[in-house]
This record gives C-alpha cells, structure tokens and sequence, in this order.
C-alpha cells in the first residue's frame, strides 16, 4: 500500500497499521512496478509503501532494483 499517493495522509501521526491509501491487490504471477525518484534524481515522498497485514495465505516477496545508470558506488 502506499499511503501517500495522492498528497494524503502525510501527517507525522499517521498510523500505518490501519492500512490507509492506495491499496493493490495481489494476484498469483503479477509484479508491480514503480518509481521512487522523480527523473532529476530526488526521492519521491508519494512512493513511501508498506504491507498490510496478510488475512489469510502467505505472502512471498522478491526484490529488483532496476538502475539507470551503470555505476553506484
């Protein structure tokens, strides 16, 4: 989930146990992609994501790091 995806939500007392914001519900086989910088190279604060709590399964999660440029010391 992404609790700051529309502007909102960014108070400092936010609670990210209740699990507020833009939500994407997982299907078997699909990946979600996203950006974390803006293309001058500075974060992006509406990026910031989480999980919520698994109800009922398992929940597996794998990383990629896709970079655009070839050298990050």
């Amino acid at each position: 989930m992404f609790p700051f995806e529309n502007g909102e939500n960014t108070a400092s007392n936010y609670d990210f146990r209740k699990c507020i914001g833009l939500k994407v519900k997982p299907r078997k086989g699909d990946g979600l992609l996203f950006y974390s910088l803006y293309p001058n190279g500075t974060i992006d604060p509406t990026s910031l994501h989480g999980s919520c709590p698994v109800i009922k399964g398992q929940k597996w999660v794998a990383t990629k790091w896709l970079r655009n440029e070839e050298d990050f010391d």
